[in-house]
């Protein structure tokens, strides 16, 4: 499991926090495994001294040992690196149960944790192309040395060697991670999942449950329709943005990318004609910078309604949108409930952004 924008942001605060509270924090990176593990590497996590715990780098097994045995380990040095496997036999100590080996960092907080996250969050939200690199040897890290880069290039810190960048770019077509020799040491090198984004088309009742689940999974979420008596804050107070606009004004006020869902649940057929009409083929984003790594569309299309009822739009729609939209959009669950109809959504967006075969073959190859 990757890491979330939110899970990332939650380790940040509470490493800011105790250090402008003066007090000490145990932060720990997953920089290798061998075999399954229940998070990436490059996952992070981080405890205080009053235990209060964020983030996480396995399954839930390991972080409140590593909280607690890193304080003692730390006292004498900055970092340390753990090991942990499916062989281990101690009762002090606990055993993996998903198999394989894992190696964990574990360090005092510093200030320097806190901008590396900074620049964590930023590149989550700008690009899909990044990969975070770690430097570290058998006695921990070389003085926590961290780069990340983004589009080929560090966008923070610097790479202790060349081949470092170089195996970057394969990180991120692999997304895979990898290490790297270095003269004192490894990097690890793992690939960052961007913060997903949905843009949801319509302010009806069952789109408040889609967007409650989405804000769960940590995504970006924005809410656009033309009726302000339904786009309201009130109604969809965990949404990022509410937007109140013509469906052609709110499309080309909004930044696409590959990592951007959209879902048309309006409930008007001629609603729903103007807004795919709108982003599969209108002007909607003539201003995007080109090599910027955004699309001109989003990179997936869900819409809401029974085929039959969507097949009334085919006519008015060039030929490409049939093999571009993903109708009807969601996991065929057999529940209709306003609630199901969300998981059954989140479900198909979820498989989408790993790649996984949707509605529209050309959705998740688009990702």
């Amino acid at each position: 499991m990757s890491m979330t924008h939110d899970e990332f942001s939650q380790v940040h605060d509470l490493i800011a926090r105790s250090l402008r509270a003066g007090a000490h924090a145990v932060v720990a990176t997953l920089v290798s495994r061998d075999g399954h593990s229940y998070r990436d590497v490059g996952a992070m996590m981080a405890m205080n001294d009053a235990l209060e715990l964020a983030g996480g780098v396995s399954g839930g097994c390991l972080e409140e040992y590593i909280g607690r045995h890193g304080r003692a380990l730390l006292r004498d040095r900055a970092s340390v690196l753990m090991s942990f496997d499916t062989a281990t036999e101690a009762p002090d100590r606990p055993r993996l149960g998903c198999g394989g080996r894992l190696e964990v960092l574990v360090e005092s907080a510093r200030a320097g944790h806190v901008a590396y996250l900074d620049a964590v969050l930023s590149a989550m939200s700008t690009s899909d192309r990044v990969a975070l690199c770690c430097a570290f040897n058998d006695a921990g890290a070389n003085d926590g040395d961290r780069a990340i880069v983004a589009d080929g290039r560090a966008v923070y810190g610097k790479l202790p060697v060349a081949a470092a960048c170089r195996m970057a770019d394969d990180v991120v077509a692999l997304r895979e991670p990898m290490l790297a020799r270095t003269a004192d040491g490894q990097v690890s090198i793992s690939y960052l999942w961007p913060r997903p984004r949905l843009v949801v088309f319509g302010a009806g009742e069952d789109a408040r449950p889609l967007v409650t689940i989405a804000k769960a999974a940590s995504w970006h979420v924005t809410v656009v329709d033309r009726r302000a008596r339904l786009a309201t804050p009130a109604r969809f107070p965990l949404a990022d943005v509410v937007m109140i606009e013509p469906w052609d004004l709110a499309i080309r006020g909004l930044s696409w990318n590959a990592w951007t869902a959209a879902v048309v649940m309006t409930h008007s057929v001629n609603d729903d004609e103007q807004i795919l009409s709108a982003l599969l083929d209108g002007p909607a984003h003539e201003s995007l910078a080109a090599g910027d790594g955004a699309l001109p569309q989003p990179g997936y299309v869900g819409l809401l309604g029974p085929s039959v009822r969507t097949d009334r739009l085919w006519t008015n729609l060039p030929p490409s949108a049939r093999s571009r939209v993903c109708s009807p959009v969601g996991l065929a669950l057999g529940d209709k409930s306003p609630a199901a109809v969300a998981v059954a959504i989140m479900a198909e967006l979820v498989a989408w952004r790993r790649g996984r075969t949707v509605a529209a073959p050309q959705a998740a190859a688009s990702f």
